[in-house]
């Protein structure tokens, strides 16, 4: 060669390393990192959790999960899902669940924690949702199937994809034993991008080969259990680097390789238009897209119009169940066959304060006997209740006369529960008429009514403003209250363990469930004696609108120094207006007299948590719906249908 065009040759070489050497050697963003021992381990807690979703599926050991991926705002792409293709898969009875990181939107927060109590099917993890944080979000869901669905295959996918579940249930069926460490996806053999300025940049100091190991495209794979178990425990070792942010690199890629896992072909389709024949024979329709896009597809594949799909809100429906949300995390604990129970991580005092939903609307849970330390059942061994429950109503006279409708309509919802063994107590002024309750009581021999004195009816605008009421009210329930503690105070203490006191007002109604869903959080709230509980209101307009989260502030104006005392150690402090507001009035009422109603409540309750060395919790519970006063029709939603009451 020409020594000038060596010459050449050799600037130019250098040029292209001047050029491509410092793009190879280009830092990560501030916003990307390789994870850590100590991220990983945080995918052993769970947040938001529906454990008993496989115990629902069919006996047969050839048992299928299907886990989809999904961002906590993508609530509607997740009512398409459930009202397209996941209708197939629970016509086949094939548990699902849709899996998220957590937010720290408190308003997407209760948004999620709505939708999961009606539909119960989200997952929420630990690590916080973002697109650098999948590769956790899929270790946390590899460790959660292993604990809840040992012998199930996972099926992980996107949330804009279609499934064909018939496919899938035959090739599940269809694969060998010796073909079950596998996992079964469409293959990628990837070389490595190195231009800082891609989504998919991997600088040369992380990664220096230039190519990833085999892996599964990340739109969705399919594990078989023996995989499962083995490609978790892989995952949280720390021997396993890089600990790549790209999750279908690491755990189909760097993960299977190491766990010594084999990975086949299966066929998936992608993107554009395919043909009905060729999605038959597939597993899924993948990166299709959001919304309408699925809804269409789906339709397509169905051979009808899209018009059979309408997806509707849920923020506006009412609530049946509890949303077993854990701030803190609760461990996953992954010897199934002996323990497949959440342990906690740290004290329940943390985690209900994290929540932040206190309401105005409120139910009082409070233990008349000492704590117990055993989990005992709903229903005991012997078919017996394990639990009686005291309820007690406080009414009053309404200038409007719709007292014995209120209190018909409550006392209906009461007698709706599945849970059927309680007693109620019904307290109201002597400005009653006694025998408007008769046609009410009459015919329910649990239920008492008392009347008792005032020094004027309780009506809500006899005194400046609604004064007289709120203080009237806890004078009532103070009633009640006494008169169930007397019943049961020579009562041994163990049955007095099972006796519990729940608070309704003479204007809302409890959904049916609401009495074993006290009884939920008495066992997964141990300590909290006072349960405050959310609910639906319904006002102006009759629309149905959820209670908003109420600020308390530092210092309660003229609340008594003890129970103060009490709050501020335990209760994150919100609730502004609204308590500092009604109880100051009430304690200022009559020249600052303090009015026996509301003072006694809360001393009482400062009396029983001081005395036993417990603390004030708060916490969701929604299944309590509070109806217009004005009137008799019920709340309408958005769709015109109507919220839950009795008829």
């Amino acid at each position: 060669m020409d020594l000038s065009l060596h010459i050449i040759w050799c600037e130019l070489f250098a040029l292209l390393l001047s050029v491509y050497a410092p793009i190879a050697d280009a830092e990560l963003p501030e916003y990307v990192h390789v994870h850590t021992l100590e991220e990983l381990l945080e995918t052993r807690y769970v947040l938001l959790d529906n454990s008993n979703v496989c115990q629902d599926s069919h006996s047969d050991s050839r048992k299928l999960l299907i886990a989809i991926k999904t961002a906590p705002t993508n609530h509607y792409q997740r009512e398409v899902l459930r009202q397209s293709w996941l209708t197939e898969a629970v016509k086949y009875h094939i548990p699902y669940v849709f899996v998220l990181g957590f937010t720290t939107d408190e308003k997407v927060l209760n948004e999620l924690l709505m939708e999961n109590a009606m539909h119960e099917d989200l997952l929420i993890g630990k690590p916080v949702d973002d697109y650098y944080n999948l590769t956790l979000k899929g270790i946390f869901l590899l460790g959660w199937a292993r604990t809840y669905c040992p012998t199930s295959w996972l099926l992980y996918v996107d949330d804009d994809i279609i499934l064909n579940v018939e496919y899938a249930m035959y090739f599940v069926s269809s694969v060998k034993n010796g073909s079950q460490q596998t996992i079964y996806c469409e293959i990628l053999r990837s070389e490595v991008i190195r231009d800082p300025t891609s989504k998919w940049f991997m600088p040369v100091s992380v990664w220096k080969a230039s190519h990833y190991p085999d892996y599964c495209k990340g739109y969705g794979y399919l594990i078989p259990p023996n995989a499962l178990s083995i490609l978790h425990e892989t995952s949280i070792k720390n021997s396993i680097e890089p600990k790549l942010w790209f999750e279908d690199v690491f755990i189909t890629g760097i993960i299977r390789k190491a766990a010594d896992v084999r990975i086949a072909e299966v066929s998936i389709q992608c993107c554009s238009d395919i043909s009905l024949e060729l999605f038959k024979k597939s597993l899924f329709w993948g990166e299709i897209g959001k919304g309408e896009k699925v809804r269409d597809k789906w339709m397509f594949v169905q051979g009808n119009s899209s018009n059979g799909i309408k997806v509707l809100p849920t923020r506006n429906v009412p609530v049946h169940k509890i949303s077993r949300f854990y701030p803190e995390g609760l461990l996953l604990t992954w010897n199934t066959q002996t323990d497949r129970n959440l342990k906690s991580r740290s004290s329940y005092k943390v985690m209900v304060i994290v929540i932040g939903c206190v309401i105005l609307n409120t139910i009082v849970l409070t233990k008349l006997g000492a704590k117990i330390n055993r989990k005992p059942e709903i229903i005991a061994q012997n078919g017996q209740y394990a639990y009686k429950f005291v309820i007690v109503m406080a009414t009053y006279q309404r200038n409007n006369a719709k007292s014995p409708y209120y209190v018909q309509r409550s006392v209906k919802s009461i007698m709706a529960q599945k849970y059927q063994y309680w007693e109620l107590f019904v307290t109201g002024d002597k400005y009653q008429n006694e025998t408007e309750f008769e046609h009410i009581f009459g015919v329910i021999p649990r239920t008492k009514l008392f009347l008792y004195n005032m020094d004027q009816a309780g009506e809500r605008n006899n005194f400046t403003g609604f004064t007289l009421w709120n203080c009237g009210g806890s004078t009532a329930w103070n009633n009640a209250l006494n008169r169930a503690e007397e019943k049961y105070k020579n009562t041994i203490q163990l049955d007095r363990n099972k006796v519990l006191i729940a608070r309704l007002d003479d204007d809302d109604t409890w959904h049916p469930y609401h009495l074993q869903n006290l009884i939920d959080m008495y066992h997964r709230f141990p300590h909290a004696h006072f349960v405050w509980s959310k609910g639906y209101y319904c006002g102006s307009g009759s629309s149905a609108t959820i209670f908003p989260a109420i600020e308390l502030p530092d210092i309660i104006n003229n609340m008594p120094p003890t129970f103060e005392k009490t709050l501020h150690s335990s209760v994150s402090w919100k609730m502004k207006t609204f308590l500092s507001f009604r109880y100051r009035r009430c304690w200022e009422y009559k020249n600052n007299a303090t009015m026996p109603g509301d003072g006694d409540l809360w001393k009482r309750m400062t009396y029983f948590m001081r005395t036993n060395n417990i603390s004030f919790y708060h916490t969701t519970l929604a299944t309590v719906e509070h109806l217009q006063e004005k009137g008799s029709e019920p709340c309408k939603k958005a769709n015109n249908e109507t919220v839950w009451y009795p008829d």
